[in-house]
């Protein structure tokens, strides 16, 4: 979280904003904490899966338009921290997106992390035979985005 919020240091439960209990964040370089939901969706999402990660420790966890909410300039790093996480505890993560750009920054991500040949991408069309599925290695991923193939 430190990465969203570079002051961070702790995360508590409160129940000083509402009668019901919330979550609050304390940073180094402000007086008074501060509910979670006053720092934006990217930050409560990244939290939220994070959490979740924890709970599906080497199990699978499955994440519908993992973008969204995600401002284009934090996506990279976002996507770094819910991979990594994932590696470590053992999560296989099933993400959806619509977004190339998503699909970009999930390449470079795989790619800084070291962990091409954990990553695919599973398209699905609608053919003539019918609904099929293709799957693109990183490489493959890699050559689609390149050529401006449709990948989403």
């Amino acid at each position: 979280m430190k990465e969203f919020i570079p002051h961070l240091t702790s995360i508590e439960v409160s129940n000083a904003y509402t009668a019901e209990s919330v979550l609050v964040i304390r940073e180094s370089d402000k007086d008074a904490s501060q509910p979670l939901s006053q720092y934006g969706d990217g930050t409560i999402k990244l939290f939220k899966y994070l959490l979740e990660l924890e709970y599906c420790i080497n199990k699978r966890l499955m994440i519908d338009e993992i973008d969204t909410g995600i401002h284009y300039s934090r996506m990279k790093d976002f996507l770094k921290k819910v991979l990594q996480s994932a590696k470590n505890k053992n999560v296989q993560i099933f993400a959806t997106t619509h977004s190339k750009e998503c699909l970009e920054y999930y390449k470079q991500a795989l790619q800084e992390l070291g962990c091409e040949k954990d990553g695919r991408v599973i398209r699905i069309a609608d053919t003539k035979s019918g609904i099929k599925a293709y799957t693109l290695n990183y490489e493959q991923l890699e050559n689609s985005l390149f050529a401006e193939s449709e990948i989403r």
